[in-house]
């Protein structure tokens, strides 16, 4: 797992997302369920750019708002940060 999440790192943009390739959603809900520095400092990135695009109905995505929303919701529950 280290090396996955290291490799997720090396192609993370500084906005928080990572290229069209990675699910941005399930990336965030996987990172959030491992006990990883790297992939806490990964998902401090991510859920930066998630305060500045959930949506004014409180969901994110346009696609699959209702599953995408509870990745990151079980995310953020799993973090300790709700």
């Amino acid at each position: 797992m280290a090396l996955a999440v290291n490799n997720l790192r090396r192609v993370q943009k500084n906005s928080g997302k990572w290229p069209g390739a990675v699910p941005f959603y399930q990336t965030v809900n996987a990172l959030a369920h491992l006990d990883s520095a790297e992939g806490d400092a990964q998902l401090e990135l991510a859920f930066k750019y998630l305060y500045e695009k959930q949506r004014r109905d409180g969901t994110w995505s346009t696609s699959q708002p209702e599953w995408h929303s509870f990745l990151i919701i079980h995310a953020l529950k799993n973090k300790g940060v709700i």
